[in-house]
């Protein structure tokens, strides 16, 4: 017994140490130090995708097809019923390079989205968390975060991320070199012209230009600019998403708690899937939606009287964007409405959607954490939650990420020498993850 509270001491009195060195080391160092806990969590978690490098579904089949067989034209051409301008843009800038790279450069790119979101979520430039705790907190649970397996080195789902980085630029106090506003501002444009968020972008922007008088002409330009232009294509386009039911019950639907409680609340505080099914109990969901209930009251409140404007932003761009997913998700065939939202309760794919939901639960808790916790406890609760949480990961499979690709990394490169020796016009056909339903189809041009 005595031993173990001359360790506990010994934890306590590290982290006191680390906590007065980390109040000495200049802010970008210290926002650095925070980047690497998550980036090298993700690189562990992931590195097979990086040493074996796969494109997968749009990355290949659209995004890069696209710009080798279409050049500029592709600017042009929506995709589920938005402009992809930013996923466009980058491939019109990958073909210039050899394209048995692009597979690696794809891959590299999502993870770039990530460093730059945790950049953006710890910099002082943007102020979201306020002391050294929380930021830590943050980092570990980034960098543990479940629900995360179609991000893990994958453009096309990591083009998501986009979206909170857009946000933190708005209201980012402005850098001091020219070049960074210039590049932060061209960013921004980008995310307005990518998936729907310029939408509330819009919403957030307003409502600050009313209640805080902050007057950025650029930005609300800019977000009005990219709102027109994705509600022209979501209007005008021939793709519709589904009629789900979620449209009619969004709050009151049973489907929908356990979609919140399976996809949202339990990665969050385990970073894991418990999966409750449909087909529980009454009282078994009962428990459960009052749980839900509680907890979002709590973490209201919380956020209310302690989170900063900008975390406040943040969690009210989760909440826009988590509500729209929950009202339209991106399935269809030949499932009816009811049978969609049994799906998105358990799926294992379409986690893109939950990241936001995820995002905002984590960072509240990690204001409640530094709020309501005893500061000298503190480090033994974060040993806890971490331990706890990455525990949990391991026995559920969730740590290391599997997506059970096939490597076809001969067929690609097979399918690139014949793409250059073939004549023009020529289709080449190449195989891509995931599954056998996606190809690369390529057009010789020599």
């Amino acid at each position: 017994m005595l031993k173990m509270e001359i360790n506990l001491i010994k934890i306590r009195t590290m982290y006191s140490k680390y906590n007065r060195y980390l109040h000495k080391i200049p802010n970008n160092f210290k926002t650095i130090g925070l980047v690497i806990i998550p980036s090298i969590l993700y690189l562990i978690r992931g590195w097979q995708y990086i040493r074996t490098p796969q494109l997968y579904a749009e990355d290949g089949a659209l995004w890069l097809a696209d710009a080798y067989n279409k050049g500029w034209r592709t600017l042009f051409s929506p995709y589920n019923g938005f402009a992809h301008t930013t996923e466009r843009l980058f491939a019109l800038l990958v073909i210039m390079f050899p394209l048995k790279f692009a597979p690696l450069i794809f891959n590299l790119a999502g993870y770039g989205l990530f460093i730059l979101m945790c950049y953006y979520l710890f910099s002082s430039r943007v102020k979201i968390f306020t002391n050294n705790f929380q930021k830590l907190f943050m980092a570990l649970s980034l960098g543990l975060i479940a629900n995360f397996i179609e991000f893990i080195f994958n453009f096309s789902t990591s083009i998501f991320l986009i979206g909170v980085i857009g946000l933190c630029i708005y209201f980012a106090k402005p850098a001091n070199n020219t070049v960074i506003r210039l590049v932060e501002k061209i960013l921004f444009i980008l995310a307005c012209l990518t998936l729907p968020f310029a939408w509330f972008y819009l919403v957030i922007i307003l409502f600050d230009w009313i209640w805080r008088k902050q007057y950025k002409i650029f930005y609300i330009v800019v977000s009005i600019f990219g709102s027109i232009v994705q509600l022209y294509v979501y209007l005008f386009s021939d793709y519709s998403r589904t009629n789900s039911v979620h449209t009619r019950i969004l709050l009151t639907s049973k489907y929908t708690v356990l979609e919140i409680f399976n996809q949202i609340i339990t990665p969050a505080l385990r970073f894991a899937q418990i999966n409750i099914g449909v087909n529980i109990p009454l009282y078994q969901f009962l428990i459960i939606f009052i749980f839900c209930v509680l907890l979002g009251l709590v973490l209201l409140s919380v956020l209310i009287k302690h989170g900063t404007i900008q975390l406040k932003y943040l969690v009210l761009f989760s909440v826009l964007f988590t509500m729209a997913a929950l009202k339209n998700p991106l399935v269809g065939g030949n499932l009816n409405s009811v049978n969609i939202l049994k799906l998105m309760d358990t799926t294992e794919l379409g986690n893109r959607y939950f990241f936001y939901g995820i995002l905002g639960v984590t960072a509240v808790l990690a204001i409640a954490a530094s709020t309501y916790i005893n500061k000298k406890a503190r480090i033994y609760f974060l040993l806890l939650y971490i331990s706890f949480g990455l525990l949990t990961s391991v026995v559920a499979g969730e740590l290391i990420i599997n997506k059970n690709f096939s490597n076809y990394s001969a067929s690609y490169i097979n399918g690139i020498k014949n793409l250059n020796r073939t004549k023009q016009g020529t289709l080449i056909t190449i195989p891509e993850n995931p599954g056998t339903t996606w190809f690369i189809k390529l057009y010789a041009k020599k």
